[in-house]
């Protein structure tokens, strides 16, 4: 047991997964089950709040050891290692949110051609929005703040996955009334992973940790922990053996 240890977790917030803002002490999903494994493992946590282009950058240079909730690509995984299973599995939607009385009609891609879209810094969606220079990406800190944006009329659309953003925008207490999801949307499985930082992977305490998180996954306990949040159960495909 690797005790008197110390980890330190990046953590933006991103409800139900993290509550961060206007909070005295970080919540949710990804604090539960770094929780269980300190516990487990024998370590201490030490909670990083920040937004998520930040905490991606921290994560990256090893100034934090571990970071929650990123999507899988290949680009990210020769500069960080990922935690298996993903917590995070949605069969959710990338959606497009504009003001609700906005005259714009949004029924396919191709009409996302010239419309300032607000965008995560940092952020991944879907491949073909990704790697399309041809939109009008407008790159932001955070959803919160895309938000804002959308509701002064500084951009025209916010792209979003759908399951967690709806949620969010309640507890933002934002003009959710003014707000609406356009027609077109992409769809597919979205899972999302805990991270650790090149530099933290090389170390003991890194395999304990890797190697509990999939012994609860094994054991039906990280799906008990995903119960209390209303999600979906973690997708068995991606509990490696």
């Amino acid at each position: 047991m690797a005790l008197n240890q110390r980890v330190s977790i990046a953590i933006d917030h991103s409800p139900p997964y993290a509550y961060t803002d206007g909070e005295s002490r970080p919540r949710g999903l990804l604090i539960d089950i770094m929780t269980r494994l300190a516990n487990e493992v024998g370590f201490s946590l030490k909670i990083v709040p920040c937004p998520f282009s930040r905490c991606l950058k921290m994560v990256e240079t090893g100034q934090v050891d571990m970071m929650g909730g990123l999507i899988f690509t290949h680009e990210r995984e020769t500069r960080l290692q990922y935690l298996h299973p993903a917590y995070m599995s949605l069969n959710s939607s990338f959606v497009f949110y504009a003001l609700r009385d906005s005259d714009m009609h949004i029924n396919s891609y191709q009409d996302l051609q010239k419309k300032r879209i607000a965008t995560m810094r940092s952020g991944v969606y879907f491949d073909r929005f990704d790697k399309d220079n041809t939109l009008n990406k407008v790159f932001v800190p955070s959803e919160k703040i895309a938000m804002d944006m959308l509701l002064r009329g500084r951009v025209d659309l916010v792209i979003a996955v759908e399951a967690t953003t709806d949620h969010a925008i309640q507890i933002w207490n934002q003009s959710s009334h003014r707000i609406k999801k356009v027609a077109y949307r992409h769809s597919e499985k979205i899972l999302g992973h805990a991270v650790l930082s090149r530099k933290f992977a090389d170390r003991r305490l890194a395999d304990e940790i890797d190697s509990t998180m999939k012994a609860i996954a094994h054991s039906g306990e990280l799906d008990q922990i995903v119960k209390k949040y209303g999600l979906p159960p973690i997708d068995r495909s991606t509990i490696e053996p």
